[in-house]
């Protein structure tokens, strides 16, 4: 089955200034919690990364050396990473595979050809998309698959800082997130 690498999506994060951590359930909106404070100031709660990211192996890179991208997908790749970031305080962060994720078959019945496996995972919130079609030759059959998935609803009350919102987008397994005037979203 192909893997999907957010190389892209890395070399991006390198230039932005993101931060990271995660929110723990005390500390949610819907707890009663400060949504995303510490209660001491507006310090986001430790971090507590999901179990499908690597927030440890690949740290000493970071967003400031040369080709940092590079590194860090790299070093990823030594983990069997499908992705890697720098959503933790812009050091390298790798998402790891999943056995059981959606993506890799939410779309498996949407393999007429490109178009038609793209619009199934736009319409399932992903924003990328990776498909193969069928070969007689080799017996192999069309394959579709989606990759960062987008949401927007998941750390939506995250929105006093860019560190809280960073920190709720790795809580929940995500290895990016947007933050902004429009609020806070996590994607991958």
């Amino acid at each position: 089955m192909p893997c999907f690498r957010l190389t892209t999506l890395a070399f991006v994060l390198a230039a932005l200034p993101l931060a990271c951590g995660s929110s723990t359930s005390d500390d949610s909106p819907a707890s009663g919690g400060t949504s995303g404070t510490s209660g001491t100031g507006n310090n986001p709660p430790p971090l507590e990364p999901a179990m499908n990211l690597d927030v440890t192996t690949c740290a000493s890179i970071h967003t400031i050396e040369d080709d940092a991208s590079s590194h860090c997908s790299t070093c990823c790749d030594a983990v069997d990473a499908t992705a890697s970031s720098f959503i933790n305080k812009g050091a390298c962060t790798c998402k790891l595979l999943e056995a059981d994720d959606p993506a890799q078959t939410i779309c498996d019945t949407a393999t007429a050809d490109g178009d038609t496996c793209g619009a199934c995972c736009s319409g399932h919130g992903y924003l990328a998309y990776g498909w193969v079609g069928g070969d007689a030759q080799t017996h192999t059959e069309a394959f579709c698959g989606c990759s960062s998935l987008q949401d927007k609803t998941v750390c939506a009350a995250y929105t006093q800082s860019e560190e809280a919102c960073g920190n709720c987008c790795m809580h929940e397994g995500f290895i990016s997130m947007g933050y902004g005037t429009v609020g806070c979203w996590c994607i991958g």
